[in-house]
């Protein structure tokens, strides 16, 4: 209001570039920087997706190669449960490894992410932080992703 007022007045130019008043939380890029992380959020799910695919393809894989011993193990007594114990605790140490050594990695590049964006557009030096939810929530699915990827392979093994 008062900027329309003054531009009314031809003559007067002291108040020309006054800031602009934005709603709290709101900042220049924030926008933009929505949309990146949106990008983000599809690429990780691409690559969750990615994983629990090859998880399930090795675990197929490693089925298909063991038919000799699964047999042998059901020759010498072994029941179904015995042998979904056994690719479920392999499916699970996978997923285990995966997990941390995800984790880890995630943590690490997330953080040079923030740091390049940081510096280069809005010229600030961002600390290094971790986000407890997501690196909780990254663990867990890489608990319980292979072990459910794995199911196809593991009904197999029982049927042999």
């Amino acid at each position: 209001a008062l900027r329309s007022r003054l531009a009314r007045h031809s003559g007067f130019t002291g108040f020309s570039d006054l800031p602009e008043a934005r709603a709290r939380g709101d900042w220049p890029g924030r926008a933009e920087l929505g949309q990146f992380t949106d990008l983000l959020s599809i690429i990780t799910v691409l690559a969750l997706a990615a994983a629990l695919v090859l998880v399930a393809n090795t675990m197929t894989t490693l089925v298909g190669e063991q038919t000799g011993e699964i047999a042998a193990m059901k020759a010498i007594g072994a029941r179904r449960r015995d042998i979904r114990r056994v690719y479920l605790r392999t499916a699970l140490l996978l997923g285990a490894l995966g997990a941390l050594a995800g984790a880890a990695l995630g943590i690490l590049l997330a953080n040079a992410v923030v740091a390049f964006f940081a510096s280069a557009f809005f010229y600030i030096d961002a600390g290094f932080g971790v986000s407890v939810p997501v690196v909780v929530a990254s663990v867990v699915l890489g608990l319980v992703g292979p072990p459910l990827a794995a199911l196809p392979a593991i009904r197999r093994a029982e049927m042999i």
